[in-house]
């Protein structure tokens, strides 16, 4: 049974993974200097899958996943604010302005992508395809948490912990942001602590799940920024 159940929660992981890529594929926000690379077995398919199969093979794959989350928001959310696929505003620390500062932030922060592209609009196209491949990879680890879930746990209590943890994540992004080009905060000191503390705490929980027994878990973020 053990095997079957194995084998069932692997088939679900794939189709989560391959309907995620399907649908990222066929988006019409996919800019077609993109869709030239997305041939069946193209790297972001590629990526997307032997990152899947390695959680498959993890004696903890919920914990591996979520691992894999916290290292995905952690390079997501930077361009994400830059580049928002939605408008944040309302959210606790978020104002909508960075767009507005986008080519300053770039200059100061992807300056090794600004001397690959040599002018700022290439340079923020390659932001937005490493931003857009990394959506891709989120949803597909977001999907993965119902194939993974805990028996003993609602699946609200997952939707909540991602949904909190992005939320962070974005709202700490504009924080460096506006730091590093000189902007007043929208947030106080004591939540900058209060957010970095548990955004910490998460990664070294998930960090000594996945290490416990001796496990090694190897999943790891290729971004561009």
């Amino acid at each position: 049974m053990m095997h079957k159940e194995q084998d069932d929660a692997a088939a679900a992981a794939r189709a989560v993974a391959r309907h995620e890529i399907d649908a990222w594929i066929a988006s019409s926000t996919l800019r077609s200097a993109a869709r030239e690379h997305l041939a069946p077995d193209a790297a972001p398919r590629t990526e997307v899958l032997s990152r899947v199969e390695a959680i498959l093979v993890h004696p903890r794959p919920r914990s591996a996943n979520r691992r894999w989350i916290c290292e995905l928001l952690r390079a997501w959310a930077p361009l994400e604010i830059l580049f928002p696929t939605r408008d944040y505003r309302g959210t606790t620390g978020i104002s909508g302005e960075l767009p507005l500062h986008v080519g300053l932030l770039v200059e100061r922060e992807y300056g090794h992508v600004l001397s690959i592209a040599h002018n700022l609009p290439a340079a923020f196209e390659l932001l937005r395809a490493d931003r857009s491949r990394l959506g891709l990879q989120l949803a597909v680890a977001a999907g993965l948490q119902d194939v993974f879930r805990d028996e003993g746990i609602p699946p609200q209590e997952d939707a909540d912990w991602l949904a909190n943890l992005r939320q962070i994540s974005l709202t700490m992004a504009e924080y460096l942001h506006r730091q590093a080009i000189g902007l007043a905060a929208v947030i106080p000191d004591t939540l900058v602590m209060h957010y970095t503390a548990q955004i910490a705490r998460t990664q070294r929980l998930l960090r000594e799940e996945c290490l416990a027994r001796g496990i090694v878990e190897g999943i790891e973020i290729q971004a561009i920024a």
